[in-house]
């Protein structure tokens, strides 16, 4: 019981990721190309955003907004090179991060007391 409790705790990066880069789009009024998995693109600027879906407009308010549910989504994309992500860079995945860590715990073992 408490194992659940621990992982209902824990925050999943990739939504705290994808939150960032919502905010910042629906910020800055950036424009971005939306894939589904149908094939259908669509070309807007965030107007809001929630959990399960982001509302989407053309650049001008005369344009109604489509609601996008984000688990047909296969890719977003920008027009521009955002700077979010900059202090990630380098660092590899989680796979090698990981595979480093347990590099450095056999190198230098912990001392027990």
């Amino acid at each position: 019981m408490e194992e659940l409790c621990r992982q209902s705790e824990r925050i999943d990066r990739s939504i705290v990721e994808q939150n960032r880069f919502l905010d910042h789009c629906l910020a800055y009024g950036k424009q971005l190309t939306i894939f589904l998995e149908s094939g259908i693109q669509f070309i807007g600027v965030v107007r809001e955003h929630d959990r399960k879906s982001i509302l989407l407009s053309g650049r001008s308010r005369k344009k109604e907004p489509r609601m996008i549910l984000k688990s047909g989504i296969a890719y977003i994309r920008t027009d521009e090179n955002l700077e979010l992500f900059l202090p990630y860079r380098g660092l590899g995945t989680a796979l090698h991060r990981r595979r480093r860590r347990r590099l450095m715990q056999l190198r230098c073992p912990r001392k027990r007391t």
